[in-house]
């Protein structure tokens, strides 16, 4: 296998690498039967790189694959895309991916399913997370998710939302609207696993295994109607900070939602 990937200084990929890989896989390969030419962040590719590329996408040298991953395949020139097949992969569930973390990278169970959570499915993210501060916002997401499961105010509400937002990760190298949206993912989690446990099915997998015991302590607070709400609520809060709501006002906008 022969991978290349954005240079780490200009974050691109520029022409000459492009032709030295192409150097390389112009003869077959003498120890395995298919060579795999894998392109990470293939959207960084410079237009030069892109075009060096072209005829050996259209007619591939014997026994040899290429395959170019890209998180924004707008970005890549549509003459290459035209020679690729698409193939979309989805976010790993929380689930999948802790258990990954833990068994192939050595995370804790807690951190396995602190990173997971917070991740939004992608490896990546989770491997580059600070383990104490995606645990700092599970953590923190779940006391709000309690104080709020038996809330009997709008002002006790909006004093639990201040667990998800504001200092939260000061010291971790992570911004208030990042913070929130990291707190807000890892709350779709939890109230994710409170569905699955209401379900009594045997065998669910949890994306919160370690915490079942909170969660379905939780669970006869969330009925069927406020679950729905309460993922509305988180969905409509993701979109409102990608539109650069204020984190405070979404904050307290969800506690007083859910």
């Amino acid at each position: 296998m022969i991978q290349l990937g954005p240079d780490p200084d200009a974050g691109n990929i520029k022409v000459e690498p492009v032709r030295e890989l192409l150097e390389r896989v112009a003869y077959r390969p003498f120890e395995a039967r298919w060579r795999i030419v894998i392109v990470d962040d293939a959207d960084t590719m410079l237009e030069g790189a892109q075009n060096a590329l072209l005829k050996t996408l259209e007619e591939p040298p014997s026994a040899s694959i290429f395959v170019l991953i890209t998180a924004q395949p707008d970005r890549v020139l549509p003459t290459v895309r035209s020679r690729c097949p698409r193939v979309a992969f989805a976010p790993l569930s929380a689930g999948e991916l802790a258990a990954h973390l833990h068994a192939a990278h050595g995370f804790t169970p807690e951190a396995a399913h602190a990173a997971a959570a917070a991740s939004d499915g992608s490896v990546r993210a989770a491997l580059e997370s600070q383990t104490e501060a995606v645990v700092t916002i599970r953590n923190a997401t779940r006391r709000m998710l309690e104080q709020v499961a038996h809330a009997t105010g709008p002002r006790s509400r909006l004093l639990a939302a201040q667990a998800i937002v504001g200092k939260t990760q000061k010291g971790y190298g992570v911004g208030e609207r990042e913070s929130l949206a990291m707190h807000l993912r890892v709350l779709q989690t939890l109230l994710r696993d409170i569905g699955v446990l209401s379900t009594r099915v045997e065998g669910s997998p949890l994306a919160n295994a370690d915490l079942v015991k909170t969660l379905d302590g939780l669970r006869p607070a969330f009925d069927h109607a406020r679950l729905v709400r309460a993922f509305t609520a988180v969905h409509r809060a993701l979109d409102a900070l990608g539109r650069n709501g204020s984190p405070k006002i979404v904050a307290d906008w969800i506690a007083l939602q859910i």
